[in-house]
């Protein structure tokens, strides 16, 4: 089995070999900032990082070398299954931008079944990019229903996004009303659910209090997407 320092090396020339200056120039100017940035888009890292699926030692190495597309890379060959909390909160306090939070919450938090309990500890992190990744892998928990996850959790998610739906950061605001949206869609029960939080999170007055009521609304009462929910 090749090592760390083999593999590193094996990527870092994938990487040279698919750079693109101007896709690394264009989020530079959106405020994505690396110490190094191939520019390679998320679907060419993700299918590199496919190959070494669960390596923790590589994808903590991966995590300290400066690269954009390792430090990415580390989120989605970590094992979720066997990552311990204090390692979560160290990666959340971290972040520094939504591409982080984002990758992160898809590809790590959403496995991390047997820390679902955590998140409400993980919310409480003083850095917006760690509380959107929490709300990013509840939306993207939600989309999967898959069998081990119950939906009494959904409720318990939903609280979640009451806690914090006095926000400042738009960031989170946005990344609560994708997590209320979709639970919304995965019952008429959680759907009634959804629409009466939202009814509450309104009357509040919070700084993003209308931009929440009217996404979670619009998309809940829409009679195309209200046939595909389950009955």
């Amino acid at each position: 089995m090749e090592n760390t320092t083999e593999i590193l090396k094996e990527l870092r020339k994938k990487l040279r070999t698919r750079e693109n200056g101007p896709a690394s120039e264009a989020m530079e100017n959106l405020g994505i900032k690396y110490k190094k940035n191939h520019g390679l888009a998320i679907k060419e890292i993700n299918e590199i990082a496919k190959q070494y699926k669960f390596n923790h030692n590589l994808a903590l190495e991966l995590y300290n070398q400066g690269v954009r597309e390792l430090h990415l890379m580390s989120f989605m060959i970590e094992n979720p299954e066997t990552i311990e909390y204090i390692q979560i909160e160290n990666w959340l306090k971290n972040l520094t931008n939504t591409e982080q939070a984002e990758q992160i919450g898809i590809n790590l938090l959403t496995e991390t079944t047997q820390h679902y309990n955590d998140f409400e500890n993980l919310i409480n992190i003083e850095n917006e990019f760690a509380v959107r990744a929490v709300f990013v892998a509840i939306a993207k928990i939600a989309m999967l229903k898959n069998e081990i996850t119950s939906k009494n959790i959904f409720a318990n998610f939903l609280n979640l996004c009451t806690v914090k739906a006095d926000t400042s950061a738009i960031n989170i605001a946005k990344a609560i009303s994708w997590a209320i949206r979709r639970i919304g869609r995965i019952d008429n029960n959680l759907r009634a659910k959804c629409l009466q939080l939202i009814e509450n999170i309104k009357e509040q007055n919070y700084k993003h209090s209308q931009l929440i009521y009217s996404e979670v609304y619009f998309e809940l009462t829409d009679e195309a997407i209200i046939n595909q929910i389950e009955k």
